[in-house]
């Protein structure tokens, strides 16, 4: 069990880390703008400020409405509340922060173009590469998030029936986790029929009718950090050319799952996927990559795909998701999330 001490000294931990990496690229400082960052290094969740973290201090710009919040359930910040870019300027004059980075692909384009003007660098993917290897604070959460994951699925595939609506089912398993967890990890996906052929299918009025396949793309929220499970469940008596498809994409994610394990190329374990579903001649229909990293978002550094030069390490999680996607007819997806550990993996959604 991690104590508030632990998530004090593993929140001290990660800045230390950064600080690490601001020495390394030769900047005095990073601004933070996004709120997945923000709260990584913060642990305050809530929308509508901004960060600097420095080589020795670290800074938190706040609006009024969120100062005496901050200021009580954060540490290791200095709490500044008003306008945001009159008490940065103050800031790097008083303490020579001079070169300071941000990480572009955050920002919208006008606040892009003032931090440029301010003589920020745009440094990207920074922060990514450090949330990508998750410490004790954050397994211990995404093994809670994962694990609400499969207890929603499993109480809604007993909801199952002919007549039932998708827009019914998703409604029930979004209570569900709200009641039990902190809310939805996405926008919930339950697509029956011929909707499972859609791999992002927008849940309908859709009633599920016997021999369905019904493909269900779930996750729970859990203090900060997401999950995602996939499974295609089969309503009353499927068509064998259904099952064939269904074992085909389950032997896929087995033998792509067998690669998982530090100093892997992310893209290896999407070739052998895809070579298990482009032999048994569905190649085409397989239209994703095959994995993608979860935590605070849920798709992160690393990609498990064709051409990523990512490489797997022991404390990133990871997910396996192979699919075959046949238009009109329905499609098959199944996915689970793994944690890398030193000597392989560990199933996350058990």
């Amino acid at each position: 069990m991690v104590t508030i001490s632990d998530q004090k000294l593993i929140l001290a931990q990660r800045i230390g880390a950064f600080r690490d990496l601001l020495r390394e690229k030769e900047l005095d400082g990073y601004f933070l703008t996004d709120l997945p960052n923000l709260y990584y290094f913060s642990g305050f969740w809530n929308e509508g400020y901004f960060s600097l973290i420095g080589l020795r201090d670290s800074w938190l710009f706040l609006p009024s409405l969120l100062y005496n919040h901050a200021r009580v359930t954060t540490f290791g910040f200095n709490c500044l509340k008003g306008k945001v870019f009159p008490n940065v300027k103050k800031i790097i004059k008083r303490h020579k922060v001079e070169k300071i980075g941000f990480d572009p692909a955050s920002v919208q384009y006008d606040l892009g173009l003032e931090l440029k003007n301010l003589g920020f660098v745009p440094v990207p993917g920074l922060v990514a590469r450090l949330r990508s290897i998750k410490d004790p604070l954050e397994i211990d959460l995404m093994r809670k998030a994962n694990h609400l994951a499969v207890l929603g699925l499993e109480y809604l595939e007993k909801r199952f029936k002919p007549g039932i609506s998708e827009r019914s089912l998703s409604a029930d398993l979004n209570r569900f986790y709200h009641k039990y967890g902190h809310g939805i990890a996405f926008s919930l996906i339950i697509a029956a029929g011929p909707n499972s052929s859609f791999p992002h299918h927008i849940t309908s009025d859709y009633k599920l009718k016997k021999g369905d396949p019904i493909t269900c793309d779930v996750g729970a929220l859990w203090q900060g950090y997401r999950s995602d499970l996939t499974r295609t469940f089969p309503l009353g008596k499927m068509a064998p050319s259904f099952w064939r498809v269904f074992n085909i994409v389950s032997k896929a994610q087995k033998d792509a799952v067998e690669r998982l394990k530090p100093g892997v190329l992310a893209a290896s374990v999407d070739q052998v996927a895809r070579k298990v579903i482009k032999k048994a001649g569905f190649g085409k229909a397989f239209v994703h990559n095959t994995g993608h990293g979860v935590g605070i978002d849920i798709h992160e550094y690393p990609r498990l795909g064709p051409g990523s030069k990512d490489v797997l390490k022991a404390g990133m999680v990871v997910t396996v998701e192979p699919g075959i996607y046949l238009p009109g007819r329905f499609g098959v997806r199944i996915e689970d999330t793994f944690l890398i550990t030193p000597t392989g993996y560990e199933v996350l959604t058990k």
